[in-house]
């Protein structure tokens, strides 16, 4: 393993920041970059074998400098900058994958299907956790930042697709913009995952928490009104589990008003039976 110089390299980084716009040369010239500062092994941890990816394990500031040196060229050419994150991805290398991830996030598309397209089909292909994580952490970045009402509407066409993959797709990108603080319609939020909250399957339920766990935090009052709502409209078993799972987040006097709530929907239904 070479040690780090800064100035040298600034300037490897930036010589291979300025090939950019042809995606088989950067490609070569990164894998020996990456050759020079780490190793060839094969990362271990907590992941399961079958989503182990092959890594140079080079230092984390190799990878910094190389996405910062890249950033400026990504607002020059779009096409070119989308071409060579397909270059990265289609490289089975942890480290070109993340590259891939947080550099696509940073390219000002027009149309967003260009990027929510490609995380969408990425997700699927990857079973690494932590890059799957930065495609909906990094990958995002300026789509959300540009119109998180615009992306947070989008959500629906895979929210309501019969296949359950696309259900999850659409929780992930409705849980990375509701993570914003500067991101404020709620109601459309709460609107859109209605349905779930009310039925179903088991495999969406943690993401399902995971949003409401969030709504809690940013709005505990109107997070519990929608429960209730949902419960009295339409007593559900998804519905009391949810509230059960996530009754803790709640200050102590709203948990107190849905505990209440769901006794009396249980009584008036034992009455009704």
């Amino acid at each position: 393993m070479t040690a780090i110089q800064p100035a040298r390299l600034k300037e490897q980084a930036s010589q291979l920041a300025a090939i950019y716009e042809c995606p088989s040369l950067f490609i070569q010239q990164l894998h020996e970059l990456l050759h020079l500062y780490g190793r060839h092994v094969f990362r271990t941890g907590k992941t399961r074998p079958a989503s182990i990816l092959p890594a140079y394990k080079v230092p984390q500031p190799v990878l910094r400098k190389i996405e910062l040196e890249l950033s400026p060229y990504l607002k020059i050419n779009c096409q070119g900058s989308l071409a060579l994150c397909d270059a990265l991805w289609r490289e089975n290398y942890y480290e070109f994958k993340m590259l891939a991830a947080k550099l696509i996030g940073q390219i000002p598309v027009d149309n967003p299907d260009l990027v929510l397209n490609r995380i969408h089909t990425w997700s699927l292909e990857v079973k690494e956790t932590t890059i799957n994580e930065a495609l909906f952490k990094f990958g995002l970045e300026y789509l959300i930042k540009k119109d998180s009402n615009g992306i947070i509407n989008r959500t629906s066409t895979w929210l309501y697709n019969p296949q359950l993959l696309d259900n999850i797709f659409g929780l992930r990108l409705i849980l990375a913009i509701v993570e914003l603080e500067s991101f404020q319609n709620l109601p459309q939020v709460y609107r859109l995952i209605t349905p779930f909250v009310r039925s179903a399957p088991t495999t969406l339920h943690s993401y399902i928490v995971e949003i409401l766990e969030i709504l809690i935090q940013r709005s505990p009052s109107e997070t519990a009104y929608f429960l209730q709502q949902n419960i009295e409209l339409s007593f559900d078993k998804d519905t009391a589990w949810f509230i059960r799972r996530c009754i803790s987040k709640f200050p102590p006097d709203i948990q107190n008003n849905l505990r209440l709530t769901m006794r009396n929907v249980e009584k008036t239904l034992r009455i009704e039976c």
